[in-house]
């Protein structure tokens, strides 16, 4: 058998042919239009709230069809907390799947900021989905205190985090506060439609997550 020896400039043309053609792959990639759109998550979810939001939603749209892995990662994108899906077959159009919170082992991760990464396996390219999921399993909590002017009841409440006031009068809700940035607050409500006598008035506090504040020791009033 008969050896070709390769001089030097032999091998920094191959190395220049080889550098050009990735250019022009990268930047053919960069013309074409993506091969998904539409992306879209959950913000922020709680996996151990009885809720709507204890699961993230993750959305999004295939131009064509394609073998896809999507794998929930943390930080820059290498850590594989779970895998949503492994090399699934997919039609062009939209994409829904859904996370638990829990990591491959079962277990709910612990909290933090998460991605969605897309394999496209026949296309042979990544995504990293910038929108991030926020994990949050910490109960928001509450103080208050409560003043009766007659029928009128004000609740004066202060919050741990950015959250929604619930008044329960009796085990029942009356009413459902707006969520706000600051922590501290009022709530006005005329108790006309309660009998005169003595009530008890509990508040809980509901975070963007779903997370739900213990219920507070009830405060007695009374209506004359």
């Amino acid at each position: 058998m008969r050896l070709t020896r390769w001089g030097p400039a032999a091998v920094i043309a191959v190395l220049l042919a080889g550098t050009a053609a990735a250019f022009v792959l990268a930047q053919r990639q960069k013309l074409e239009p993506s091969p998904i759109l539409g992306t879209k998550v959950t913000k922020v979810f709680s996996p151990v709230c009885r809720c709507p939001t204890s699961r993230a939603r993750v959305k999004f749209s295939l131009r064509r069809g394609d073998r896809v892995t999507v794998a929930i990662v943390r930080g820059d994108g290498e850590a594989v907390v779970r895998r949503l899906v492994s090399r699934r077959p997919f039609g062009p159009g939209p994409v829904i799947l859904r996370w638990d919170g829990r990591g491959r082992r079962g277990r709910v991760v612990a909290e933090d900021t998460y991605r969605a990464r897309v394999e496209l396996v026949r296309q042979r390219r990544d995504f990293l989905i910038p929108n991030p999921i926020r994990l949050d399993t910490t109960r928001p909590r509450v103080n208050f205190d409560v003043v009766v002017r007659r029928r009128e009841v004000l609740v004066r409440y202060r919050l741990s985090e950015q959250a929604q006031p619930l008044v329960f009068v009796d085990g029942r809700r009356v009413v459902r506060g707006r969520r706000r940035e600051v922590l501290a607050g009022e709530l006005r409500w005329n108790a006309k439609a309660l009998r005169p006598g003595r009530h008890r008035l509990t508040l809980v506090a509901e975070d963007p997550a779903g997370n739900r504040s213990r219920s507070s020791a009830p405060v007695a009033f009374e209506l004359s």
